[in-house]
C-alpha cells in the first residue's frame, strides 16, 4: 500500500519532484520546494541532482540519534 495511501504525509513538510508536487499536496503533504527538507524522521529531496544536501541531512540525523541512544 502507497504511503499516500495509508495517510502518512498528513502534517508533514516535504519536497519531490515538481511533476508529483498535486499528488503530494493531495495525500496532505506540506510540500515546499528545497532540494532537501528534515521533518522528523523524514527526510526527502526533490531529484538525485540533490542527493548531496540529502546525505548531509540524512548524516546528521543519524549523528543526532547516535547522541540520543547514548
Amino acid at each position: 500500500m502507497p504511503i499516500s495511501a495509508r495517510g502518512s504525509w498528513w502534517g508533514r513538510r516535504a519536497t519531490s519532484v515538481g511533476a508529483i508536487r498535486d499528488d503530494m499536496v493531495n495525500a496532505g503533504a506540506d510540500w515546499v520546494d528545497e532540494a532537501t527538507v528534515v521533518d522528523g524522521n523524514l527526510i526527502s529531496a526533490r531529484t538525485p541532482a540533490d542527493l548531496g544536501p540529502w546525505m548531509k541531512a540524512l548524516l546528521k540525523a543519524i549523528e543526532l540519534r547516535a547522541l540520543a541512544v547514548g
